[in-house]
């Protein structure tokens, strides 16, 4: 598996942890607004923090899904 396969897998995994009843239309897509980021490519936002950030995320995602209602 390489590192661009770990990204996206996490980011998808991140997308159906946080809308579990919406498909993701793509990795780059217009839908990543409504969590949040800045534009249609989450992986620009993760420029400073890198991977360790997305999988924090993924984490707080899967153990506490009531708080990100």
């Amino acid at each position: 598996m390489t590192w661009t396969h770990n990204w996206q897998e996490a980011l998808k995994a991140l997308w159906d942890a946080a809308f579990p009843d919406t498909d993701l239309s793509g990795l780059i897509s217009e839908q990543w607004k409504e969590m949040g980021w800045q534009g249609p490519n989450p992986a620009t936002d993760f420029r400073g923090c890198g991977f360790t950030a997305l999988e924090n995320l993924l984490f707080f995602a899967r153990n506490y899904p009531v708080s990100k209602s």
